[in-house]
């Protein structure tokens, strides 16, 4: 037998092997699709808050219907978690030494259940791995959500404060009740909100697009680099659009105080009432204006600034 065949033998060897390990000892093998196993238990009102940190691990964070925080695992092995629990402060955490079996599994995810009656504090954090929350009512707490490169989604939830912030993933959030502040960055992804009943909202994309729809709160402030703006229903009393080079389109406020700016982008912007009605402070560089001309004599201040874009303006109401 050639050098070449003896080298492949063994391989064949080794990873038949490692089969035969992980069919003995299931705990190490990888969970089926779908399948969960539950790793720890713990009585709500042992838990004051929960930290969860991953690196590549997807993470999940659900309404639990019984008064218990639970945490499962599928599609990966319970060896690749690590979770403790210190005066009130559950920690789960991805552990970076992986077991030479772990290591040939593909990433599955974590998900923590959390019953409706926790109140503590929720932080998540992945390095790429996605966030997923949703179910969760708690309008004492305060929640954060960041990962570097995946995606984050929040939905039917409600906080006393919630902040979602990637780097370069997507960020889609809705149906959401958040009494005070609610933050959506990301770097180079795109944000999306449909639904959301917030004290104040903050959003920031460098260069990924905004998507706002039906949305309320006090302030709603939305800024991009060369990402565009869509909003459609949003009822604040303060709404301030800023993009470097992205066009806003503006339909359907009744905002009290409007302010937009774009480095050379158009802005469209469909408002409540009439022209009589706003203060409007229109200027733009080399673009054309059209639905309004600049006046002083309504209660509505109205600024709309474009470098190079055009501004058209419509009335309804």
């Amino acid at each position: 037998m050639s050098g070449k065949n003896v080298i492949w033998l063994i391989i064949g060897l080794l990873f038949i092997g490692l089969g035969i390990l992980l069919w003995l000892r299931p705990g190490l093998a990888p969970l089926a699709s779908g399948e969960l196993e539950t790793l720890a238990v713990f009585d709500a009102a042992e838990v004051a808050d929960i930290r969860v940190e991953t690196g590549s691990v997807e993470v999940r964070v659900y309404d639990n219907w019984d008064e218990q925080v639970e945490v499962d695992v599928s599609g990966l092995s319970a060896d690749r978690i690590e979770i403790t629990a210190d005066n009130g402060l559950l920690t789960v955490r991805q552990r970076e030494k992986r077991s030479l079996l772990s290591f040939f599994q593909k990433d599955g995810y974590v998900i923590v259940w959390v019953p409706a009656s926790f109140a503590g504090d929720l932080s998540v954090n992945t390095t790429s791995g996605e966030i997923s929350l949703s179910g969760l009512i708690n309008p004492d707490a305060a929640a954060v959500i960041s990962s570097s490169s995946g995606a984050a989604y929040a939905y039917d939830s409600g906080f006393a404060s919630l902040s979602v912030c990637t780097v370069s993933g997507e960020v889609y959030a809705g149906d959401l009740e958040i009494g005070g502040k609610l933050e959506m960055n990301t770097s180079s992804g795109g944000v999306s909100l449909n639904g959301g009943r917030c004290g104040d909202v903050y959003v920031i994309a460098t260069s990924g697009r905004v998507s706002l729809s039906d949305v309320r709160g006090n302030t709603v402030l939305s800024s991009t680099s060369s990402g565009s703006q869509y909003l459609d229903d949003v009822r604040a009393s303060i709404l301030g659009l800023v993009t470097g080079s992205g066009s806003v389109d503006l339909r359907r406020t009744d905002a009290r105080e409007i302010t937009i700016e774009t480095g050379s982008g158009s802005v469209y912007a469909e408002l409540e009432g009439s022209a009589a009605d706003y203060a409007a402070d229109i200027s733009t560089g080399s673009g054309s204006v059209s639905g309004i001309e600049p006046h002083t004599d309504g209660d509505r201040p109205l600024r709309i600034k474009t470098g190079s874009g055009s501004v058209s303006v419509s009335f309804e109401g």
